[in-house]
Parts: structure tokens; sequence; C-alpha cells
């Protein structure tokens, strides 16, 4: 049994929340592919890929994770900016875990420390409504509600929120909430300071009945900084021996966009994306070749599928004249990232790779062979660790894995330049 099970509804979600447990001396791994025997560290990661799945496959996901993971103890990891399927999520977690205690659900999808807060049950990102920022964005499944307690609501399952007034007066004052609602239930608490989740997570710890904490990397930083996570530093980056730097980015997500348009135009392979989503050889020929002169003259290439200012309008244009499925479309993009990755370190020994967008990572570890990445306990910038890749042909490769929402328009290159200055 492992000290602690992250369930993740992505990727790189996973590996962000994953750090926060490795920064604190647990040794962490996020699982990549769901076959391989249980790895002996203290927390495990598993991604359920629930974020873009169906609710039903969401909820089932959750319950097999928890399953096929024994542990002490656990945290439901969920988009803080609430894409994907979160009430199912929160749902299935009581569920999950309710088999002595019917538990109370904590609910905090805030961090405020990269712009997610929630006020008066309200849940904005940099103080916009999250649902009038995500309806600029491509993002799957956003969410439909900015006001949480109606976003989690569950048919059978009692709500309560947690004012700022209790939260701010400290952990004493949230306990003593905690001990006054009847369980099963789902609290949803104000956080609008990076304080009000530190004394969450002294809550969490010291209330005398079971509470299951579903939520971003926020509130997990601070569970993992108490008992009985906190088991130190982690160790030392080990240098690697390098032959080149590769990005892989797939994520549409504005802040990405910009990263992208900041990196030196010689640096930038993107992908043809016609006869990409035609599934056309030719496009992981010409990406790999372009890629490969990229590396050998500059060190670094980096290979991205976005373009223009609606990357995603396009490639919905150019399935339409070509009859293919939008999802069909996606999935050939992703696919073909990932090819290119494979063929590249095929052919040479990467000194580290940089991954930005979930699906986009999930699509690459898996063209790649790799079983899990192993988190070092550093990271360039918050929500952004750096790993090591476990099996198949990237096997000891370093890797920065990115959410297509955190960093700013510097954010890819400070990671190229972490790995390069390893």
């Amino acid at each position: 049994m492992v000290r602690g099970l992250v369930v993740a509804d992505d990727l790189t979600g996973g590996c962000d929340t994953g750090h926060a447990f490795a920064a604190t001396g647990n040794r962490t791994q996020v699982l990549v592919a769901a076959d391989h025997s249980l790895p002996d560290v203290d927390v495990v990661v598993v991604n359920t890929g629930g974020r873009t799945s169906g609710p039903a496959g969401a909820a089932g996901a959750v319950r097999e994770a928890i399953a096929a993971v024994p542990a002490d103890h656990h945290y439901f990891k969920i988009d803080s900016t609430l894409r994907g399927n979160v009430a199912v999520t929160v749902t299935a977690a009581i569920e999950a875990t309710s088999a002595t205690e019917p538990p109370l659900a904590l609910v905090v999808p805030a961090a405020p420390t990269v712009g997610r807060t929630t006020n008066c049950g309200w849940h904005l990102v940099n103080g916009t409504l999250v649902t009038d920022v995500m309806a600029d964005s491509a993002a799957e499944r956003p969410p439909t509600t900015s006001f949480l307690p109606d976003l989690v609501a569950a048919d059978d399952m009692t709500v309560h929120r947690v004012s700022i007034e209790t939260v701010a007066r400290g952990s004493d004052s949230i306990v003593g909430r905690f001990r006054d609602l009847s369980a099963p239930a789902i609290v949803v608490p104000d956080v609008t300071h990076d304080r009000h989740l530190e004394s969450l997570a002294k809550a969490i710890e010291v209330v005398d009945r079971p509470i299951v904490p579903v939520g971003s990397v926020g509130l997990a930083t601070h569970i993992a900084a108490r008992s009985p996570f906190n088991r130190g530093e982690p160790p030392s980056r080990r240098p690697i021996n390098r032959d080149g730097l590769l990005g892989v980015i797939g994520s549409t997500n504005p802040i990405t966009r910009k990263a992208i348009d900041n990196l030196p135009d010689q640096e930038v392979i993107r992908l043809p994306l016609e006869p990409t989503i035609l599934g056309k050889e030719e496009a992981v020929t010409r990406a790999v070749s372009r890629a490969g002169e990229t590396i050998d003259q500059y060190g670094r290439a980096v290979v991205t599928s976005v373009y223009g200012s609606d990357p995603t309008g396009m490639v919905r244009s150019l399935a339409e004249q070509h009859a293919i499925e939008a999802d069909l479309a996606a999935e050939r993009i992703g696919a073909t990232l990932g090819t290119v990755a494979s063929n590249l370190i095929g052919r040479r020994s990467l000194g580290g790779m940089v991954m930005a967008g979930g699906d986009t990572a999930q699509s690459v570890l898996a063209a790649l062979g790799t079983r899990s990445i192993l988190l070092s306990g550093h990271a360039v910038e918050t929500g952004i660790p750096i790993g090591q890749l476990t099996g198949g042909v990237a096997d000891g490769v370093q890797v920065i894995t990115k959410a297509g929402g955190f960093g700013d328009e510097r954010t890819i290159g400070r990671c190229l330049d972490a790995l390069e200055s390893t």
C-alpha cells in the first residue's frame, strides 16, 4: 500500500499535482501506461483521462484507480478552470472512499498563486468569471456555470458553502464548520488567498472525520506540506547527457500560443496540417527531417500543431473540407506529434523534452512506450514540474510537462533553458 494516491483527470494536471508531493520528499510516480505493476514509491498518480471522456467513463475510471492502487490517503485532481466532469468526479470520489464512514467531499479548485479563486461561491480566473474566460477558449467540456455549488450539485447529495468569513478565521473555524455538517455531503469553501488553502489543509489533518479532498494543485501543495507527507526536501537534480532538446506543443490555450510566438522562429517547426489531418506519412517525414536539422543547428527544436489566432477553427475547417470528423482530425494530430517525437528519439539520444497540453503529452508518451514519469520534486515555476521518463525508447530522458493555461509568454523558453542548464 502506498502513502498517497492522486487520481487526476488529465496527464499534465496529474504531473503538477504530483509535483506537490515530490517537492516535500515523497518519491512520486505518474503512471502513463495502465498495465504495469505498481511502483515502489510513496505517492502514485493515476491519469483517468476523465476530463474528455463521457460522465459514466469518468466515474468508472475513478473507481478503477482506487481499486487498482491501495493507498492510505487520496487526492482527487480536477481542473482549476472547471473543465471536464467535475461533478461526476466528486460523486465518484465520495462513493469510492466511503466504505467505513460517509465522508465530506471538500471541493477546492482554487489556486490563488495562478489566479484561480472562489468568492461567495463564484469561481474566478484572474478576477473574471470562469465561464466568461472559457467562452473564448477552445476547451472541451467547459464549465456550464461559474457558481461552484451549482456545478458540483448531485441529486442525492447536499452541497454546503463555507463562507470567506469562516475560512479567513483559520483552521479551528473550518473544523467547527466541518463538525456541524451531516455526511455524505459536498463542501465548497471560498478561497481568495493562499493562506486560506493552508488553513483548509490543516483542518483536513486535524478534524476527526473523513474528508475527501477534491481540488487543483493549490490545495494539494498545502496538503503535501503537512503530516504525513512532509518528509523534507527533494534530492538534487542529476546531470543529463545532452544531445539536443525537443519541445512538443499541442495546446491551443492563448497563453501557450503566445509562448510559441515568443520563441525564435528558427526553432519552431509547425506540422503541415492538411497532410497530418489526412493521415499522410509525409507529415511525419517532413517534421522529423526539419526538427532534426534544427536540433543539429540550434540545439533545440519545438514541434507544434498550433497556427494563428484560431488554431481549433483552422483544424475544424480543414476537417470539414475533407469530410473528416473533428475528433478524428484532433486524434491524428496528437498521433502525428507522438510519432514525430518517437522517430526523433529513435535516431538520437535527446537530453530532454518539453510538452504542453495534457492530450498532447499522453499521445507523445504513448508513442514513446513510456510507462511512467518519476517526478524530481523540482519545477521550472508554479505548476510546471520536471521529471524523468521511465520505460520505452525515451527511458531516462528528462521531461517538463506544462498545462496549456499555466505560465506566461516566456514559459516554454524558460523550460528549454532549464533543461539546457542542468
